[in-house]
């Protein structure tokens, strides 16, 4: 069995991958993010653990590749409330932010939209070809609700569940996570768009494209189960 977590950037897959690290089944890699996974004719060895963003996934093809070279391949699709992920988006993705040198592709309101619309064209293939070897898995239901969680997903992906897998704080590599989040799961990250103008510290107070942006991921709100309300004002 080799799994690679794929999802959007700010969806949860550093989480995810953390967690994942401490099976006695599966072999982190020793670089965090597999980028060529897709972009190269690759085959990998059981037990191999990594992830990719899908900004790095060109279309369905390279997916579809990426399968056959690797049958013993499991993917975990990570997914989080698209509000969520917009918010997070501009704010972490800017110069300046947990290390970055410069603005990220999807910290503008365009890159942001595109990244999530392309994340989901990749799902939708995914689900449609390969339903039984990936696993759609919301952050907000391994933030809540931890163990049981990954013990469904361990079983799964048939590897072995240890309890030392929600023990991960010392597995962070994110040196701006680790000291956020203490190694912890943030339970303070699940919807922020409802208090969207107090989170940051008052970061997007009075913003206009923030329930415009809202809108354009209404979509997406459907596919994921996300339930639709008034984002208008806040929770």
């Amino acid at each position: 069995m080799s799994v690679l977590i794929i999802g959007c950037g700010r969806s949860g897959t550093n989480l995810l991958l953390d967690i994942l690290s401490g099976s006695p089944s599966l072999d982190r890699t020793s670089f965090v993010e597999d980028k060529e996974f897709f972009r190269l004719t690759k085959q990998v060895a059981p037990r191999y653990l990594s992830k990719c963003d899908t900004a790095y996934i060109r279309n369905a093809s390279d997916i579809s590749r990426a399968f056959h070279n690797n049958n013993h391949l499991r993917i975990i699709f990570a997914i989080r409330d698209p509000r969520d992920m917009v918010l997070s988006k501009l704010k972490r993705g800017q110069a300046g932010e947990d290390g970055n040198m410069t603005t990220a592709d999807d910290a503008t309101p365009a890159g942001c939209i595109e990244d999530l619309l392309h994340m989901a064209y990749l799902y939708d293939s995914i689900a449609k070809f390969f339903p039984e070897r990936f696993a759609l898995v919301k952050m907000e239901d391994v933030v809540l609700h931890a163990e049981d969680n990954i013990r469904v997903l361990s079983n799964k992906l048939g590897i072995t569940y240890d309890a030392h897998m929600l023990d991960f704080g010392d597995r962070v590599r994110n040196k701006y996570k680790k000291e956020r989040y203490d190694g912890k799961i943030a339970t303070d990250q699940i919807e922020l768009w409802k208090r969207w103008e107090d989170i940051y510290g008052g970061y997007f107070c009075g913003s206009t494209i923030i329930p415009e942006l809202f809108k354009q991921v209404e979509p997406l709100l459907e596919k994921f189960n996300y339930a639709k309300v008034d984002y208008s004002t806040r929770g």
